[in-house]
């Protein structure tokens, strides 16, 4: 029998449970071993450690249940016991015991072989590039991040975006919802990638992993070619949007208009002021916003149609932006200090 500090192992298992399946499933456990715990579900995968003094944990044992005790235990430690058919956990009065289960998890983990793996250094921008890059569009054909090297990519119908590292990021492609479980860690110290994974290394040991989504089929160099044309110039019209920009189109989209099932906003862009225009059958909308500094090259009036979401998407980002023309079709730019993401500027439908 050991007596642990109890709050330490809860902090410990509430980033392991992110990896736990919840339910009657196999995979719903902590399996522990050598001082670290494992958890398994088929997108997500970790190995945190926990310390030298968890060592004597063994075994696999119900995830849910288990951190969910513990949650409710109020004294500062608890006594645990491994025995030969599961851990006995004693506080104060209560006693609970938790039956081993069949060890699926560590299958998995030891099939992962993470002792073969060959680690690299992560570049310092590699978790802010693959949030910049999540667009929470599940359902487009090239849903995921895109990672090739120092270049982060992602695409749906209405934007693009690049984000470039200042190092090499690995060459893999990960769906958006192994994406938002692996940015829930934080302090990413080195990367590896193995054919059917991804893994993270966090500083204190912790190994985070991720399944890759197969890439063969992802057109990466027609996209980086496309974003290629799309790039400003000093010629295009650019500059930093005001201030009220956002608040703006906030009170604009309200009553946004419908453009082929997409709800835009039209923006006017002239030397002295933005204006933004929207309109339904219940009401519209008008309103102008001076500039703090008059953009470059924007000679004439320029209008686009944004679609309201990704407009506010990018808004998270950046307000520098430009107005790119190619082949008579417009893209709106915004532009960070080492990533772009590029609007579709919709076209004003004459006669409405």
């Amino acid at each position: 029998m050991a007596s642990v500090n109890r709050e330490k192992l809860l902090q410990r298992l509430q980033n392991a449970i992110v990896g736990a399946e919840k339910g009657e499933f196999l995979t719903n456990a902590f399996s522990f071993r050598d001082g670290y715990v494992h958890t398994f579900k088929d997108f997500i995968a970790l190995s945190i450690y926990l310390g030298d003094e968890f060592k004597f944990l063994t075994g696999s044992i119900r995830a849910t249940e288990f951190f969910a005790l513990l949650s409710k235990y109020t004294s500062d430690t608890i006594d645990i016991t491994t025995s030969e058919s599961g851990l006995e956990i004693s506080s104060g009065r209560s006693h609970a015991v938790f039956t081993f289960l069949e060890d699926s998890v560590l299958k998995q983990v030891d099939n992962m072989a993470l002792s073969t793996l060959v680690w690299n250094p992560i570049p310092v921008e590699f978790r802010e590039a693959l949030s910049y890059c999540l667009l929470g569009a599940r359902e487009y054909n090239l849903e995921g991040v895109r990672v090739r090297g120092d270049v982060v990519l992602s695409v749906d119908s209405k934007r693009a975006n690049r984000f470039v590292m200042s190092s090499n990021g690995g060459d893999f492609l990960l769906e958006e919802r192994v994406l938002s479980e692996l940015l829930k860690f934080q302090d990413f110290v080195e990367y590896s990638v193995s054919p059917q994974r991804v893994f993270i290394r966090l500083n204190g040991g912790t190994i985070v992993s991720g399944r890759r989504k197969v890439d063969s089929e992802y057109p990466t160099d027609k996209i980086l070619r496309m974003i290629e044309t799309l790039a400003p110039d000093k010629a295009d019209p650019h500059g930093v949007l005001p201030e009220g920009f956002r608040a703006m189109m906030s009170r604009a989209s309200i009553l946004s208009g419908d453009l082929s099932g997409l709800s835009v906003v039209k923006l006017t862009f002239t030397k002295e002021c933005i204006q933004a225009s929207s309109q339904r059958s219940t009401g519209k909308y008008d309103e102008k916003l001076g500039w703090e500094k008059e953009p470059e090259g924007l000679e004439e009036p320029i209008t686009v149609c944004l679609e309201s979401s990704s407009a506010f998407y990018a808004l998270e980002k950046s307000s520098t932006f430009a107005i790119k023309s190619v082949n008579g079709l417009k893209r709106f730019v915004f532009i960070g200090e080492n990533c772009s993401c590029y609007l579709a500027a919709y076209m004003e439908r004459t006669g409405e």
